[in-house]
Order: C-alpha cells, then sequence, then structure tokens
C-alpha cells in the first residue's frame, strides 16, 4: 500500500526544490535536517505526537536529527537535508465508519527525471479508511495514538526514499511495500536499540567535516563492508551497492541506505561472525569520502 508515484511536475515543486537544495552543505556534510510540513486538515495533538515520535524512532539509526517545520515557513537555515511532505485529506479519526474502498496507496514519493526529489504526499483519510476495523477493535482511549503512530510509518516510509534517494523496497520492516493494518498500528519493538549506524558524540547534530579517503578504506575494510557490499561498495548479490555510479553520497544518504536493510544486515552480520555497522560521525566522514572518490 506504500507505493512510489513516479510522476510529478509542477512549476512551483521544481522551484521549490532548486531552492531548498541550493542551500544546502556540500555532499558528505552531516547536520540538522528539516522536514517541513503541510495539513489539508491538521490532526489532534495526541495524533501529531504519536506520529512525531514514530518517525523520530523509526529513523534514529540514522543518526538524522529531525527538525520539523510547518509550511509556510520563514528564515534562511542551512539545512543538510530536506523533506517536504504533504498530507491529504482529514488526519482525525472518522467519528463513523466510512463506506468507500481502500485506496491503492497510503503514501507516495514523487520522482522527476527519473531521480526521488524530496517531496511525499500522506494520503490520512486512506490510512483511516484502511484502518477501520483495526482501530475500531481497539478501546477507544487507545485509537488516536494507534492512529498516529500509522500515519508515523507511512511517512517513515516515504522519509526513507526521500533520505537514501532509493526507489526500491525492502523485504522486510517498515520499509515493506505493503503493510496490513496489524503491522501499521500495533505497538511493536523498533532496531534502533539494537543497531545505530551514525554514532554521534551528543544530542546535537554533527558538524560538517571533510574526511580522509586512505582512512575511510581502512573502516571500510576493517568492519568487513565488502564482505557484503563488494570491496568498492559495488553492491553484490548479498547486499546492494553503496553509491550509484558518478553520484555524490553524503552521510544522510548512506545512514539511510543502510537503515532501509537494517534487519536483513544484522542477520548477516551475526552470519558472517562481523559487528554490524556503526560508525562515529569522523569515521562515517572518511568512509564517505573514500566511497565518493572520483576513480570509482
Amino acid at each position: 500500500m506504500l507505493l512510489l508515484k513516479s510522476t510529478v511536475s509542477e512549476m512551483l515543486r521544481s522551484l521549490l526544490v532548486l531552492a531548498l537544495l541550493a542551500a544546502m552543505p556540500l555532499a558528505g556534510a552531516v547536520g540538522a535536517t528539516a522536514l517541513y510540513t503541510q495539513f489539508d486538515n491538521a490532526p489532534s495533538e495526541q495524533i501529531f505526537d504519536a506520529l512525531q515520535a514514530e518517525v523520530n524512532q523509526v529513523l534514529d539509526p540514522t543518526g538524522v536529527h529531525l527538525t520539523w517545520m510547518r509550511l509556510p515557513a520563514e528564515g534562511d537555515t542551512i539545512w543538510t537535508d530536506v523533506a517536504v511532505v504533504s498530507f491529504r485529506g482529514n488526519c482525525q479519526l472518522q467519528p463513523r465508519r466510512v463506506n468507500q474502498p481502500p485506496a491503492d496507496r497510503l503514501g507516495w514519493t514523487h520522482i522527476q527525471n527519473g531521480e526521488v526529489i524530496p517531496f511525499a504526499d500522506i494520503d490520512c483519510t486512506a490510512i483511516a479508511v484502511y484502518l477501520q476495523t483495526q482501530l475500531a477493535a481497539l478501546p477507544a482511549k487507545s485509537r488516536q495514538a494507534a492512529l498516529g503512530r500509522a500515519i508515523g510509518r507511512v511517512l517513515s516510509h516515504e522519509l526513507l526514499h526521500i533520505f537514501s534517494r532509493a526507489k526500491s523496497h525492502s523485504s522486510e520492516g517498515v520499509d515493506h511495500p505493503t503493510l496490513k493494518p496489524a503491522e501499521l498500528t500495533e505497538e511493536q519493538p523498533h532496531l534502533a536499540d539494537d543497531l545505530r549506524i551514525l554514532k554521534t558524540t551528543s544530542g546535537h547534530p554533527p558538524q560538517p567535516s571533510t574526511g580522509s579517503a586512505p582512512a575511510g578504506e581502512k573502516e571500510y575494510r576493517d568492519n568487513g563492508c565488502g564482505a557484503c557490499h563488494g570491496m568498492r561498495g559495488e553492491g553484490t548479490r548479498r547486499a546492494p551497492a553503496l553509491r550509484a555510479t558518478g553520484k555524490s553520497l553524503t552521510n544522510i544518504i548512506l545512514a539511510a541506505k543502510l537503515t532501509k536493510h537494517q534487519k536483513t544486515m544484522l542477520k548477516e552480520a551475526k552470519k558472517l561472525k562481523i559487528p554490524p555497522p556503526a560508525f562515529p560521525e569522523a569515521e562515517m566522514a572518511d568512509l564517505i569520502s573514500y566511497l565518493n572518490q572520483p576513480d570509482w
């Protein structure tokens, strides 16, 4: 139900993309990430709090520090990365059952000229209709939090597409292309406590830094990354490529790519008896520098 839509050509969106991206630091920088939101009908405080908590928890392994912004927004803050999300329909609990067939998608990320761009839409009405039976079976006091959690998981799915710049899906977890009602609403453990890909030294976003390619190569080999991703991150049958040929990689893109496949990575790491990927800020900058070498 969480399918990507591959059409967007509105001039306003294109101009906003260029304006937002022009303010970003160079590839390899790590820092605060802005999530701009706009609602057709704003959710209750309880639903929004549950939505926000779920997204923050799902993205926790990436080391991405989301700054939540409402559109229209003012200011000239420079962000490492951005995403713009529109919430369509009614993001409140439906007062009565809606007699309409489920939509064919709950959220979608936009693609332009074959590339993922930082815009996504979340269909709140479609989510509420899809979850009607599931929500009705819950105690009344739990329904708003469950709906917020579900919207948050749909949003997390789309944000992983945006931050990883990937059109593909994972075989399990929140990045699976379809999620059942119970998978969207139930409280369930996350891997965030078991896997932190980018280990920051404080609660604040790390500062942009330039890494060392030779040091990054050593870290890549010492951490056993090549066993699954190939000796230059080119990808193998066991794991996908870490960087597309001719495209720059950033810390956030890399961490989001790895987060999309975190369950599989943990399983493979155990099989190969190597530690799962986890990099301090400086090491991540070195790794990015190595993977971004021009002789790729």
